[in-house]
């Protein structure tokens, strides 16, 4: 990996997606931003600890943005880029959902700050991965839908998550601080008490932080309080979590013997 060449620029500020929690799962763009970087802003409450301390290792300036609002987010953004400085707005997961960067991004664009948004893994595929899930279940569920619980923030009445159930796999963020409410909305969708659900907290930070709890939908609230859960925990609901029912499932389509023989019969020799 040494001889892949990542082009880091100062021409523009950079909002980068640091993954789950694990440096291992950085993107090799992350880190070498990391590297370089001379600002750094990051969401202190939300980044494992072993990742700010790698950002306070490299950067001169640092800002914990959870002591900050949009307005001074924007203002170290387009102070750093106007000094020539390297600088960079480093986050939990995967920046592009729920972020919270429009009211930045906004103000980067009113004041001619050209920005680049650096993807990462996200909370939800690492949870998964640390089960051991796959989120889509042949003929069961071919569409994951990523929502939250609406307490404090508004959200419409038509993406209410009532409304999706037995729609596909439903992956919840940022909702582990309502629990009842959890069980109220599903519940109000049709499903039971006794669905299965996994919930895993702060998906590969390791021991003992990490909390991987398989339950009953009915049994949440009781869980979240009996294992002191507060914050960045991923809820996934679905077929993909029920084990009885995957253990009957048919042998995948996309890996079934007539499915090679076609695909052997298209392979050009040499190939």
């Amino acid at each position: 990996m040494d001889t892949v060449e990542i082009p880091i620029r100062k021409d523009r500020v950079y909002i980068v997606g640091l993954g789950p929690g694990d440096v291992s799962l950085l993107t090799l763009k992350a880190y070498n931003i990391i590297k370089r970087v001379e600002v750094a802003l990051y969401t202190g409450s939300l980044l494992s600890p072993k990742l700010v301390k790698l950002i306070k290792e490299h950067a001169k300036e640092t800002y914990n943005t959870a002591e900050m609002s949009e307005e001074d987010i924007a203002k170290v953004l387009e102070e750093g880029y106007r000094r020539g400085r390297l600088t960079a707005w480093f986050h939990d997961g995967c920046p592009t959902i729920y972020g919270g960067l429009w009211g930045v991004i906004r103000r980067l664009k009113e004041r001619g700050v050209p920005y680049e948004i650096v993807p990462g893994v996200p909370s939800f595929c690492a949870a998964a991965a640390r089960v051991g899930l796959e989120l889509t279940v042949q003929e069961l569920s071919q569409t994951v839908i990523i929502s939250r619980i609406s307490k404090r923030t508004p959200m419409r009445d038509e993406e209410r998550v009532r409304n999706f159930v037995g729609r596909g796999t439903i992956v919840l963020l940022l909702s582990i601080h309502a629990p009842e409410l959890v069980v109220e909305e599903l519940k109000a969708g049709g499903l039971s008490e006794d669905a299965p659900i996994v919930v895993v907290h702060r998906a590969t930070w390791g021991e003992p932080v990490e909390k991987i709890i398989k339950c009953r939908l009915g049994e949440l609230p009781e869980v979240v309080k009996r294992e002191n859960i507060k914050g960045c925990a991923v809820i996934i609901v679905g077929p993909c979590t029920d084990e009885e029912l995957i253990k009957t499932l048919p042998s995948s389509i996309v890996y079934s013997p007539d499915k090679h023989k076609y695909a052997r019969s298209t392979v050009v020799e040499g190939h």
